[in-house]
């Protein structure tokens, strides 16, 4: 009998001690999941800074490549371009008469004037006149100012039907519409 009383203090102890490590092991591993979410974040990281590196080792070759892109799509929109000035014209008042009626105005009259050519280009001004409703004469305004090649309205006259001699309804009043319209041309013909 004197080994069993020796014995209860050893496991009261065992497990005494044992509750007492559970906090410290709970807060163990809690900081495990902690510590192993820092290190994804840490390697994302890692990717992120090595495809920023490799994207500043090829900066200035991009750079010098979209500079070139956009001076080609700057010119591109500018210029009209044909063989030569007659043709260059035609198209354009093709162009104008499209988007107009596009738009869903009745074109009364229209016709181009070549200015002066200066080193292959030249500037040529189409003059339209139409009517229609003021819906569809906001929609010919915005689809002549967001034309490409470009189409600049450099003159801009509205009157109202009875100013402009216009039989409409009253519900649905015309407008007479008369633009001048500028646009530039490059032709590879002098």
């Amino acid at each position: 009998m004197t080994g069993k009383p020796l014995l209860r203090p050893f496991y009261a102890l065992l497990l005494m001690g044992g509750l007492l490590l559970l906090p410290p092991l709970g807060m163990l591993l809690g900081q495990t999941e902690t510590l192993s979410l820092l290190n994804e974040q840490r390697a994302a990281r890692q990717r992120q800074v090595a495809a920023a590196s490799l994207l500043m080792q090829h900066r200035d070759a991009l750079r010098q490549q979209s500079q070139r892109l956009q001076a080609l799509s700057d010119e591109a929109s500018l210029f009209h371009r044909g063989a030569d000035d007659a043709g260059v014209q035609i198209a354009l008042l093709a162009q104008v008469r499209n988007l107009v009626q596009g738009a869903g105005l009745s074109i009364r009259s229209i016709d181009a004037r070549a200015g002066d050519a200066v080193g292959g280009r030249r500037r040529l001004t189409v003059m339209v006149s139409a009517m229609g409703p003021i819906e569809q004469v906001v929609a010919a305004i915005t689809s002549l100012e967001t034309a490409r090649p470009r189409l600049l309205v450099a003159r801009l006259r509205i009157l109202s039907g009875a100013e402009a001699g216009l039989v409409s309804a009253p519900d649905n009043p015309f407008l007479s519409l008369e633009l001048e319209i500028d646009a530039y041309a490059q032709t590879a013909a002098p």
